[in-house]
């Protein structure tokens, strides 16, 4: 309190604080806590990052299959408009390739968008969330 000093403006009292707070010993164990946060934290960013998985992590079988399941999806849907724009009074016949074709497509998607955010995603717990979605045995 003997940092403190009365003084009167006009009417009202005020009271001055000396900018001494440093030099008491309270400030300067408040000061040493900080610092050992600040290493703490400069030590945990100064961390290598977590190793991201390799591509290789993903079975060949899995990803020949999401291709497949795509390709083949699109060949359908491509042969089903082609013959029903050929012949249209027959359209029973080819509405079949359609819907095969577009039952191929939604998976190959999904797991081709799946594959392509495994192999853009930044860190490795993103990855493992990515993995555990593929249908990996």
């Amino acid at each position: 309190m003997n940092n403190k000093r009365k003084h009167k403006i006009k009417q009202f009292e005020e009271i001055e604080i000396n900018e001494t707070y440093k030099d008491t010993p309270t400030s300067k164990h408040e000061d040493s806590q900080s610092n050992d946060m600040d290493q703490t934290s400069n030590s945990i960013q100064q961390q290598e990052p977590e190793q991201k998985y390799d591509f290789n992590i993903i079975p060949l079988k899995v990803v020949a299959l999401t291709v497949f399941l795509f390709l083949l999806g699109i060949i359908f849907v491509i042969f089903g408009l082609v013959f029903l724009m050929r012949n249209p009074n027959k359209y029973q016949q080819y509405i079949s390739l359609l819907i095969v074709g577009g039952l191929m497509i939604i998976p190959g998607v999904y797991y081709s968008c799946l594959l392509i955010k495994f192999i853009k995603a930044d860190s490795r717990s993103t990855q493992q969330k990515i993995l555990n979605e593929l249908p990996i045995d």
